[in-house]
């Protein structure tokens, strides 16, 4: 081990060996940006290369996060499970060796990686929701901006009052699917065959990271992030939509109107996060996600 390995790291390997994870000759290649939830980072060891996960808190959020990441992994989903411990907040999984959707330039990503996109989140929602999916529970967008909107501002919290009454219409949908409720462009990756050692030899797909917020929830909603995060133009919107609904011909039902309802409570509880977590004086890097509610949202100002 690294002289210099964090010791988070060390002791949640120490648990994962002592239950049985193999890793021999073990190497730090890189420690990657703390998430808010976790500490991460990439290791070599003799048999395989892999990403550590050690949760801060063992919340509801890291239970969540391991616990979809078993599941969906075994839908190629989400990068393979190595080892979890959820009672400990650790999680074992392979390395995506190449850069997420958020860090390939628009002009540079295909019409093809965007169909698979659609198709991977048509797996993902057309999932069965057994037993251990029915146990993350149902995805609180209520609750979830009530949570974060306590320390923002007299402004923020003015606004907040305008948009409650569409955010709790949202959340009455009957139509409630496995989402994945946190598609931010960095949490999508296209494994290509000529780019990736970790792509099947048939077929190229699309891989999702970061599982904290996974549950029940209306599919617009996982909609509605690729086609904000993504920065999605009309066409592309309709290339994207049109692909996703071929399995899934109900939810093509008012669309426009859907999208519109879904991308206002998708981005007003970002908002809301981020100031929470970053203070008030963030809200300039904001200015974007405000100006689009704005513009599209009645009643804020």
């Amino acid at each position: 081990m690294h002289t210099h390995t964090p010791p988070v790291f060390i002791e949640a390997l120490k648990v994962a060996r002592a239950d049985g994870f193999i890793a021999t000759n073990v190497k730090l290649v890189r420690v990657f940006e703390n998430g808010l939830s976790h500490n991460t980072a990439l290791f070599y060891s003799t048999e395989k290369e892999f990403v550590l996960k050690s949760f801060k808190g063992r919340d509801q959020l890291s239970r969540q996060a391991i616990q979809a990441q078993v599941i969906t992994s075994r839908y190629e989903l989400s990068p393979k499970v190595f080892y979890s411990n959820i009672e400990k907040g650790i999680l074992v999984c392979e390395f995506i060796n190449i850069p997420a959707l958020g860090q390939v330039p628009n002009t540079e990503r295909s019409n093809s990686q965007l169909l698979r996109v659609a198709d991977s989140l048509s797996t993902l929602h057309n999932l069965e929701v057994s037993a251990d999916i029915e146990a993350l529970g149902h995805f609180d967008i209520v609750g979830f901006c009530s949570l974060y909107v306590d320390t923002a501002s007299d402004a923020i919290k003015r606004q907040h009052e305008l948009l409650l009454p569409s955010i709790i219409e949202f959340q009455k949908s009957t139509t409630r699917v496995f989402c994945h409720n946190d598609l931010v462009a960095d949490n999508i990756f296209c494994l290509e065959k000529a780019l990736s050692k970790n792509a099947s030899p048939e077929t190229d797909s699309t891989i999702f990271i970061d599982w904290e917020y996974a549950q029940l929830n209306d599919p617009w909603f996982d909609l509605a992030a690729v086609v904000f995060y993504l920065g999605l133009n009309q066409n592309s919107t309709e290339l994207f939509l049109n692909q996703y609904f071929l399995k899934n011909p109900d939810t093509k039902h008012n669309h426009p109107q859907r999208l519109l309802e879904a991308t206002t409570v998708l981005l007003w509880g970002d908002v809301l996060w981020h100031l929470h977590n970053f203070g008030n004086d963030y809200q300039p890097k904001l200015s974007h996600k405000i100006e689009w509610l704005i513009q599209h949202a009645s009643g804020l100002n």
